[in-house]
Parts: structure tokens; C-alpha cells; sequence
């Protein structure tokens, strides 16, 4: 039962810090330029892996454009 518990933990944390979640919180801040200045360099790796590949670019677009409205995004 205890590795059930730590297993769901694991999975409900790696969700809400996922790109999708963290960029409702950033847009919705009142300030999201200095909000987007202290999260862009925890997902910097995806971004790098993004910049060199068009799949990976497509999917990171399509998962961001579920959460939020944002069309320039790796564009």
C-alpha cells in the first residue's frame, strides 16, 4: 500500500508541474513576464529539445495548446 500512495504522488506532482499547468498559473498571474523569467529556466531542456526537433515542437505545441490559448508558443 505504501508504494501505491508514493507512486500516485509521484504522478499528481509530475502533473501539476508539467508545461500545461504551469503556464495557466504564469498566464493568469498579474505580472506573467516576471512569472515566465523564474519558470522558463526549469523547462529549458524540453525547449532546447524542442528547438531540435519538429516532432517533439509539434507535440510540445499540441499538449500546451490543450491547456492554454497560446499560439506563438515554439512557433
Amino acid at each position: 500500500m505504501f508504494w501505491i500512495m508514493m507512486v500516485l504522488i509521484a504522478i499528481l506532482t509530475a502533473y501539476l508541474l508539467s508545461l500545461g499547468p504551469v503556464l495557466i498559473w504564469v498566464t493568469r498571474l498579474p505580472n506573467p513576464e516576471t512569472a515566465s523569467r523564474i519558470v522558463t529556466p526549469v523547462y529549458r531542456p524540453l525547449l532546447l529539445v524542442a528547438e531540435e526537433s519538429s516532432l517533439f515542437r509539434a507535440i510540445m505545441r499540441w499538449y500546451v495548446n490543450l491547456w492554454v490559448d497560446f499560439p506563438d508558443f515554439l512557433a
